[in-house]
């Protein structure tokens, strides 16, 4: 090969080399830019997806806040994967909305540090205490208790979620009335199960027990009941819940129109409690028996083993003051409904 071939053909091989990294170099830049295209309409996508998702969230919860009657309640109802994610998502995305679903549909508990109070009568001018009111030194541990009765908007995603077709009645920031006290403690189970805790009352044909250190919601007792609507610790020794004059704390037969009224609306007792005097009567988990008083346990009374009538107390829109006091004590079947039947929830404090 002469020297002019040789240098052609080394020219030849150096523009092969030039072009084949040219092409390897046009050849990356576009995958490049395809790539880079790609990632920014995949962004662009997850954008408007998440955008899209956080709108569709924000008006379901809106919708849920508007009309608690309407399906969107099944979002604080039902435990299913879809809609636990978006209302976990609206915690993250809007913890003052989620705050506010959480307080109208789920009990708002209200801390009772424990401590030592005399349960029973206060007497009054006039009036004399009756022997199963007497007064007797009690000790509690601290516990949970709501700060209202339990509402219809409440007790109604309950009714949906157990497809029961006896749905509350009355306005949704008015306590559910009608309500047995086997109503009250399936009520408090399904509460726990929501919230992922354990429940508290567990039943075994037709008898009902209850573990008063659960976690898990259950009935308050009565001593537990007397000492939170007495204000706990801070009890400044008031007839009724929050004040001697009834007028200002709760609803009875002289201010009531004979009629149940919207929680919270009359003035709180010394724990932040409301309308535990008046409004409806309350279950409590105990067994009624007018001698409990004079054998009962000193620490954390659980109420008697057995009996044919559960408790009430608190007094309602339909009956006179005396049955509001702190102290009074009354009694049904657990079947019963009254019209002025109703019931708040309780549970062990320092154990979650």
């Amino acid at each position: 090969m002469s020297v002019i071939e040789e240098v052609e053909a080394k020219a030849l091989r150096m523009w092969r080399r030039t072009l084949a990294a040219a092409i390897v170099l046009v050849t990356a830049a576009v995958a490049a830019i395809f790539f880079w295209w790609q990632a920014a309409r995949a962004f662009d996508e997850l954008k408007s997806s998440k955008e899209a998702y956080v709108k569709m969230v924000i008006t379901f919860a809106k919708r849920l806040i508007d009309e608690y009657r309407g399906e969107a309640g099944l979002a604080f109802s039902f435990q299913t994967d879809t809609l636990l994610h978006i209302r976990e998502s609206l915690r993250e995305i809007d913890a003052a909305l989620y705050g506010e679903m959480q307080a109208r549909y789920y009990p708002d508990m209200v801390l009772a540090p424990g401590g030592t109070f005399k349960m029973g009568c206060k007497k009054r001018p006039g009036q004399n205490c009756p022997n199963y009111e007497s007064v007797h030194t009690v000790s509690l541990d601290s516990f949970w208790i709501a700060r209202t009765e339990t509402t219809v908007w409440q007790y109604f995603l309950h009714t949906k979620a157990s497809k029961s077709k006896e749905q509350p009645r009355g306005a949704g920031n008015e306590p559910v009335a009608f309500a047995s006290w086997f109503d009250a403690v399936e009520y408090a189970n399904w509460v726990s199960k929501q919230l992922g805790k354990e429940e508290a009352i567990g039943q075994k044909g037709n008898v009902y027990q209850v573990n008063l250190r659960s976690p898990g919601y259950r009935l308050p007792t009565e001593a537990e009941w007397e000492y939170a609507a007495k204000g706990g610790r801070q009890h400044q020794g008031f007839v009724y819940s929050g004040s001697d004059d009834l007028k200002s704390v709760g609803w009875y037969d002289g201010n009531s129109d004979l009629e149940a009224h919207p929680v919270a609306k009359k003035g709180p007792n010394e724990l932040g409690l409301y309308d535990m005097s008046g409004n409806l009567w309350e279950w409590c988990w105990d067994w009624s028996d007018r001698a409990y008083y004079n054998n009962s346990p000193r620490k954390n009374p659980p109420g008697p083993d057995s009996g044919t009538l559960r408790v009430l107390r608190g007094g309602s829109w339909g009956y006179p003051e005396k049955e509001a006091s702190c102290f009074h004590r009354d009694k049904d079947l657990p079947s019963g409904g009254g019209q002025d039947y109703g019931f708040r929830l309780a549970r062990a404090a320092g154990i979650e």
